[in-house]
C-alpha cells in the first residue's frame, strides 16, 4: 500500500511538473511584454504588422515608460523590420533579425528620447521576440491582392449518396494487379487501401472487417472466413504507419463498400435525411450527416462543401451537381451564427472573420535552416530518366521519378521535403539550392509539379540556407476569396514496373480546420487506409513525404468546438506510429538530418537576462547579432489589469500609423494617451525611416533581398502611406483582429491534444525516408 501511495504522490508531482511547464510555455507567448533597463521598466504591446513579404515583416509596436514607481507612464512607438521564423504545428511565430527604423515619443526631449531609444535597442534589436501564431494573424491587417483566381478544375466529382454506413474505396485509374512472392497472392498497386485476390476471388481489409468478391470493382460483401495466407500477407506486409483503430471496434455492422476508380466523394446519412434549420436564415443544414450539406429554401437547392469547394443541385439523391464560386454563395450564408451546428463551413465563406483567418494562414510560411554540407537527397527512377515540358515554360519535369524533379537548361532541381536541391545530371549528386528555377512561379495548375512554386529560399552563408514553404505546398490554395484543397485536376501517375501515384484532390472527403488545416473526416480512420502495405509509404496520394492530412472518425460539426473536437481527436485515436507519437502535417520535422525548425526551446529563449549568450537555442541556427551586455529581465507584463486574466484587455494598447497611442474604453471609446503634461517642446528625434517601410540602416544582418525566388527582386515588403490623423475605424479593426487572435491562441491551448507526454516539448518521430522510398515505388 506504501508503494503504491508514493507511485501516486511521484506520478502527480510529475504531472504538476508538466502542467508547471506548459504555464511557463503558455505564458511565454504572453503579451505585453515588460523589461527593465537602468532603472526604468519598459513595456511593450503586441506589435502590429503593417506589411508581410514572405518572411520580411515591416511594424510598428506601442510602448509604455515607467522613470520610477510612482512617475507617470511615458507612451510612445517603435517602428520595425524584422524576420519570420515560424513552427506552424506549434503554432509559434519569432521575429528575428529585428531591427529599429523610427521611434515617436510625442512631447518628450530629445535627449531624453535618445535615452529611451538606446535601452530599446539594447534589449530588442537582433533578439528573437517570440508570439503565437494566432496573435501574430491578429496583427496582421489582411489585404488580399487583388487578381484571377488560378484556373484549377472544379469540375464536381462523382457524388454517391447513401443512408447507411458505408466507405469509399478509391483506385487510381482501372486497376493494376502485381505479383506478391506468394504466387498465388497479387495485391492492387494503385489504391492506398489493402485489396489481394487470391486464386479466383479479392479481398479487402478495412479495420476489423474482412470483405470478399469476385471483382474488384462490385460485390463486395463482409466474411470472416479469410485464407491463412491472405491473413498472414496481410500482417507481414504492415508496416509501422498501418495500425488498426480502435474505432473501427465500435462499428457493430460493416460498412457497404464502394469502389470507385474516378473522382468521387460519398455523403452518408443516418437514415432518411434529417434537415434542421439554421437560426436567422432561410438555410436547413443536413442534420444527421458528417457532410456538410445545407438547402437555400429560397432557391430550393441544395449546397454541399467538398475539399473547400461548393456545389449546388436540385435534388440531394446523386443528383446533377454544378460549381459554385464562393462569391455567388447566397447572402444567408455569411450570417450562419458562430453557435450553430453547421458554422464549421463558416472558413468557406467569403468574408467571414474565419475566412479571414484561413487566409491569412496562407500568408504565412513554415521555415526552417538547412545545413548545407549535412543535407542530403537522392532521385529514384524508373529506367533511365524521361522528361516532358511543362506547359507555359522552358523547363521539363521528370515523368518517371519519385521525386518532383525539374529539368531548367542544363541544371537539374528537385523539392524534396520543403527543401530545393540541385545538380548538373538528373541522377546527382544532389546539393542544397541557393536559388530555384527562373520559371517555377509560372508552373501551371495542371502540372503535377504546381505546389513546388510555393516553396522558397530566403537566404544563405557559406554554411546554411534558410527556406520555407507556404501552405500549397501541401495543396492547399486560395481561391475565390477562401482556401480550398488540391488543383482539382487529376494527375497521371506514372505505371511502369513500378507505380508512382500523384496527389488527389477527391476521395477522401477532406475538410478544412482553422487549426490544423486540412484533414481527413467521414469515416476514415488508420484501419481503412492501407498505405503502409507492400513496403510503401503512399505518400504520393497526398503530398509531398512526411506530410499527413489529419483524422477524424465521423466529422463533429462546429466551429466552436475547434481542435479538441476535430481533427485532434484523428491525431488522438487514429494515427500513431509504433511509438505511440502523433505525427503531425510539418515536413521539416522529418528527423532529417541538417535540417533546424524552431522548436520548444524557443519559449524559454525570450528570457534575455544572460550576459554571455552568443546564439539562441531553438530558433534556426542564426547566430545572433544583438548587443547581449544586457542587464535586463523580461517577463509577460502583469502590471496592468493584473486583476484580470483576460490577456486582451492586458493587452490594451494600439499605435497608429503616425506613432500616436491609444487606449480603446470598456465602451468601445478611444482615448489618445499622451504625454503634453511632461513638456512643452513636442520635438521628437528626427524621422530615421519610413514609418510603415523597413530601412536599410544600421545592422549587420544579412542582405535582406530575396535571392532565391523568381519574382521580381524586391528589398521589403511594400506598405501604404502614413495617415495624415488618427482613424477610428483603423484602431477598432486593429482591436477585433487582436481579441479573435488572442481568443483563438487561448483556445487552441486549452484544447491541444497531447496524446503521449502531455508537454508541448514531446518528441515526434517520422519515418525515415529509406523505409519507403528507396527503390522507389511499388514493386512486386
Amino acid at each position: 500500500m506504501r508503494n503504491l501511495i508514493c507511485l501516486v504522490v511521484w506520478l502527480l508531482a510529475c504531472y504538476g511538473s508538466v502542467l508547471a511547464q506548459e504555464q511557463q510555455d503558455i505564458n511565454a507567448l504572453e503579451w505585453p511584454i515588460d523589461f527593465t533597463q537602468n532603472g526604468r521598466t519598459y513595456t511593450l504591446y503586441q506589435p502590429q504588422v503593417d506589411a508581410m513579404e514572405q518572411i520580411l515583416i515591416a511594424g510598428r509596436m506601442a510602448i509604455q515608460i515607467k522613470t520610477d514607481p510612482d512617475s507617470a507612464p511615458i507612451f510612445g512607438a517603435i517602428f520595425f523590420d524584422a524576420k519570420l521564423s515560424t513552427n506552424v504545428d506549434d503554432r509559434v511565430a519569432v521575429l528575428r533579425k529585428f531591427d529599429v527604423t523610427k521611434e515617436k515619443f510625442p512631447d518628450i526631449p530629445d535627449s531624453q528620447v535618445s535615452s529611451f531609444t538606446k535601452d530599446i535597442t539594447t534589449f530588442i534589436e537582433g533578439q528573437n521576440l517570440v508570439m503565437s501564431m494566432d496573435d501574430l494573424m491578429g496583427s496582421i491587417e489582411l489585404r488580399q491582392k487583388q487578381g484571377d483566381d488560378p484556373k484549377f478544375d472544379n469540375s464536381p466529382p462523382h457524388i454517391y449518396v447513401r443512408q447507411t454506413s458505408a466507405m469509399l474505396i478509391s483506385i487510381d485509374g482501372d486497376p493494376i494487379l502485381k505479383n506478391s512472392d506468394d504466387k498465388n497472392i497479387q495485391y492492387v498497386v494503385n489504391t492506398p487501401f489493402f485489396i489481394v485476390k487470391y486464386k479466383s476471388e479479392f479481398y479487402l481489409k478495412g479495420g476489423k472487417f474482412w470483405y470478399e468478391s469476385g471483382s474488384i470493382t462490385s460485390g463486395w460483401n463482409s466474411t470472416e472466413k479469410v485464407p491463412g495466407k491472405v491473413e498472414k500477407f496481410a500482417k507481414k506486409n504492415q508496416t509501422q504507419e498501418t495500425v488498426s483503430d480502435s474505432l473501427t471496434e465500435k462499428l457493430t455492422e460493416p460498412p457497404e463498400i464502394i469502389v470507385t476508380t474516378e473522382p468521387a466523394e460519398l455523403i452518408v446519412t443516418d437514415g432518411e435525411p434529417d434537415f434542421q434549420s439554421v437560426e436567422g436564415t432561410n438555410l436547413l443544414y443536413l442534420a444527421n450527416s458528417g457532410s456538410d450539406v445545407i438547402m437555400d429554401i429560397n432557391a430550393q437547392q441544395y449546397f454541399i462543401l467538398l475539399a473547400g469547394r461548393w456545389y449546388t443541385s436540385k435534388k440531394l439523391a446523386e443528383g446533377d451537381w454544378a460549381f459554385v464560386n464562393p462569391k455567388e454563395l447566397p447572402e444567408d450564408f455569411a450570417k450562419i451564427p458562430t453557435e450553430s451546428d453547421i458554422n464549421d463551413v463558416r472558413p468557406s465563406v467569403p468574408g467571414t472573420p474565419e475566412a479571414e483567418d484561413a487566409l491569412l494562414q496562407q500568408s504565412i510560411p513554415q521555415t526552417a535552416s538547412v545545413n548545407r554540407k549535412d543535407t542530403k537527397t537522392d532521385v529514384n527512377y524508373d529506367g533511365q530518366p524521361k522528361f516532358d515540358q511543362v506547359e507555359g515554360t522552358s523547363m521539363q519535369y521528370a515523368l518517371n521519378s519519385d521525386q518532383q524533379v525539374l529539368r531548367d537548361g542544363n541544371k537539374y532541381y528537385t523539392v524534396d521535403e520543403g527543401v530545393w536541391f540541385v545538380s548538373n545530371s538528373p541522377n546527382g549528386p544532389w546539393e542544397v539550392a541557393t536559388t530555384r528555377p527562373q520559371e517555377v512561379d509560372d508552373i501551371p495548375p495542371d502540372n503535377p509539379n504546381y505546389n513546388t512554386k510555393y516553396v522558397y529560399i530566403y537566404d544563405s552563408t557559406p554554411e546554411v540556407v534558410y527556406v520555407g514553404y507556404l501552405p500549397g505546398y501541401n495543396y492547399s490554395y486560395i481561391y475565390g476569396g477562401t482556401v480550398v484543397y488540391g488543383t482539382g485536376y487529376y494527375y497521371r501517375p506514372w505505371y511502369g514496373s513500378v507505380y508512382y501515384p500523384r496527389p488527389f484532390t477527391w476521395g477522401f472527403n477532406v475538410h478544412y480546420n482553422p487549426w490544423t488545416g486540412w484533414g481527413f473526416s467521414f469515416g476514415f480512420s488508420m484501419g481503412w487506409i492501407g498505405w503502409g502495405y507492400h513496403s510503401y509509404p503512399g505518400w504520393g496520394w497526398w503530398g509531398p513525404c512526411g506530410y499527413r492530412p489529419g483524422y477524424r472518425h465521423g466529422y463533429y460539426h462546429g466551429y466552436r468546438h475547434g481542435y479538441n473536437r476535430g481533427y485532434a481527436r484523428g491525431y488522438a485515436n487514429g494515427y500513431y506510429n509504433s511509438r505511440n507519437r502523433a505525427y503531425r502535417n510539418n515536413v521539416y520535422n522529418n528527423n532529417r538530418r541538417g535540417v533546424r525548425t524552431v522548436n520548444n526551446n524557443v519559449y524559454r529563449s525570450r528570457d534575455v537576462a544572460s550576459s554571455t549568450r552568443t546564439s539562441r537555442p531553438g530558433t534556426t541556427g542564426r547566430p545572433s547579432t544583438g548587443s547581449r551586455n544586457n542587464s535586463s529581465t523580461r517577463q509577460p507584463s502583469t502590471r496592468q489589469n493584473s486583476s484580470t486574466r483576460n490577456s486582451t484587455s492586458r493587452n490594451n494598447r494600439y499605435t497608429d500609423r503616425d506613432g500616436n497611442v491609444y487606449q480603446r474604453g470598456n465602451s468601445g471609446n478611444w482615448e489618445r494617451l499622451n504625454n503634453s503634461n511632461r513638456s512643452s517642446s513636442g520635438s521628437t528625434r528626427p524621422n530615421t525611416g519610413s514609418s510603415t517601410r523597413p530601412s536599410n540602416s544600421g545592422t549587420t544582418r544579412p542582405n535582406t533581398t530575396r535571392p532565391s525566388t523568381t519574382r521580381p527582386n524586391t528589398t521589403r515588403p511594400s506598405t501604404t502611406s502614413p495617415s495624415t490623423r488618427p482613424s477610428n475605424r483603423n484602431l477598432e479593426r486593429s482591436y477585433q483582429n487582436r481579441s479573435r487572435g488572442s481568443q483563438n491562441r487561448s483556445h487552441y491551448q486549452r484544447n491541444y491534444s497531447r496524446p503521449n507526454t502531455g508537454s508541448m516539448n514531446r518528441s515526434r518521430s517520422m519515418p525515415s525516408r529509406s523505409g519507403g522510398r528507396t527503390g522507389g515505388g511499388r514493386r512486386p
